[in-house]
């Protein structure tokens, strides 16, 4: 019988060996150990099986030796595992990824799902973050390559921001994020089973007499005066770079008084006419031959569309406090407008070459639509 240290050797050794590519997925499954990470492919199968996970007997192995561990799929191809061990049953626990969507012994109620916080700012930006553990009956982690999905409908008004993440040592991992206050429900299903354990996330409402809406002026002020003035210094003076960055910083100035002084009634037009002529400035910068390195600029460029979302948030925040969230039948109207054209403008702007006019444009579209819905519910 190993001690709980030689087990603990055992396992380190059969992580450390543990590759990082993804799985293939094609049974049957080769289960090979040595007591070196070379010896491992040439080694004889211990086991075949055809789905994830594999338990072992730790009881068997009558020497102290710490072994390394890999599976590998038909074609030979070694697979990403983690590697757990009981030192209670004295059982070893190897997760892979089979491809199959419902084979791992998931137990709903061992199984566990937290979310820190569950309660965000409905603003985009903080994000609450979501743990996974899928266990099996005996409360034994079942390891990586789970088939993980969290019911969108039920978690609104918070949306993932990304993928469930397979974090290799038998958890897994989301990020959420809301634009409207409310709460949902973090309702998990691992390999087909709906999981006991989900959480509520709530998202809490801003003041709309500040928070974004000061927020995109500080960005915008902190820009003119930090990257925009960088590039201006690395144009050098007397350049056609140097004159349309300078042109920008004007530009900029002029928004920020806007901001500053005017009614936020007219949000829209600074969007849609003061920052996208920076962006326009900013374009040509590019088009500009130059010491300047495109990848800055382009960092300016989509700062700018940042200040914009900002702004359009703020907006959108304001409408909702007044007319209501929008809902699963797309009311009220004009705020799900405005919704739908900021998550268009949030989807150009994260395409690989933006287009930068209509990106600025499409938040321009939200602001306005958004102040419409305020008005016409006042």
């Amino acid at each position: 019988m190993k001690t709980q240290s030689a087990i603990r050797a055992l396992v380190l050794a059969a992580l450390l060996s543990a590759p990082l590519a993804p799985a293939q997925a094609a049974g049957p499954f080769q289960v090979r150990r040595a007591t070196s990470a070379d010896a491992v492919q040439s080694a004889p199968p211990v086991a075949t099986v055809l789905t994830s996970p594999f338990d072992g007997d730790l009881a068997a192995m009558v020497d102290e030796s710490s072994y390394f561990y890999g599976v590998y799929d038909a074609s030979n191809s070694l697979l990403a595992i983690s590697v757990q061990a009981n030192p209670a049953t004295h059982t070893i626990r190897i997760g892979f990824d089979d491809g199959d969507g419902a084979s791992a012994p998931v137990n709903a109620t061992a199984s566990s799902v937290g979310i820190a916080p569950a309660s965000i700012a409905a603003d985009g930006l903080q994000a609450a973050s979501i743990t996974i553990v899928p266990r099996d009956a005996g409360g034994v982690l079942l390891g990586r390559g789970l088939a993980i999905t969290i019911d969108a409908s039920l978690l609104w008004p918070a949306t993932l921001s990304g993928p469930v993440v397979d974090f290799g040592d038998g958890s897994y991992g989301a990020t959420a994020v809301a634009l409207v206050p409310g709460t949902g429900t973090v309702f998990v299903t691992v390999e087909s089973v709906a999981l006991t354990s989900s959480p509520a996330i709530t998202a809490t409402a801003l003041d709309p007499s500040a928070s974004l809406r000061d927020l995109a002026m500080d960005q915008l002020s902190g820009l003119a005066a930090g990257p925009l003035a960088a590039l201006l210094a690395a144009a050098g003076p007397g350049t056609p770079q140097a004159d349309a960055l300078a042109a920008a910083q004007a530009r900029i100035n002029d928004a920020l008084a806007k901001l500053a002084n005017d009614d936020p009634a007219h949000d829209d037009n600074v969007v849609k006419t003061d920052l996208d002529a920076v962006l326009s400035l900013l374009a040509s910068v590019l088009a500009s031959p130059g010491s300047l390195d495109p990848m800055d600029v382009q960092d300016v460029m989509d700062d700018i569309l940042g200040v914009a979302r900002f702004i359009a948030d703020w907006h959108i925040e304001r409408a909702t406090g007044t007319c209501g969230a929008c809902d699963a039948s797309d009311n009220p109207r004009k705020v799900c407008d405005a919704m739908a054209a900021m998550a268009h403008a949030d989807a150009m702007r994260a395409a690989i070459s933006p287009d930068w006019d209509r990106t600025v444009d499409e938040y321009a579209r939200a602001v306005e639509l958004a102040l419409q819905a305020f008005h016409d519910c006042r």
